[in-house]
């Protein structure tokens, strides 16, 4: 019963690590088309693309206590490739969000 369990965790950890490396590829390219200023954007793509942008904002990252972290924040970290992953794809959403306010002053 345990091998099932563990294999269902590894299928969800995967998941989830295949989510947010599709959302650190898709960010950077959506600020760029949301950055052009040969094109408009719609308001429910600009209203969409800022609902995009402020998900990773609302995510805790685990913080190490003591010397080491436990084995379930060592989990979550390695799913999604590191300490520094959710940094990086805040710091895109951050440059989406700016541009997206960007072209609103315009």
């Amino acid at each position: 019963m345990a091998t099932e369990t563990d294999s269902f965790a590894q299928s969800l950890r995967a998941v989830i690590a295949e989510i947010f490396h599709a959302l650190v590829s898709v960010l950077p390219r959506v600020d760029r088309l949301v950055g052009r200023s040969d094109l408009a954007m719609s308001d429910t793509i600009t209203i969409q693309s800022v609902y995009i942008a402020i998900g990773p904002f609302f995510v805790v990252e685990p913080i190490a206590e003591g010397r080491g972290t436990t084995k379930s924040k060592d989990l979550v970290l390695s799913a999604l490739g590191g300490p520094t992953s959710l940094k990086g794809l805040r710091l895109s959403a951050l440059s989406l969000i700016r541009s997206v306010s960007y072209g609103l002053d315009d």
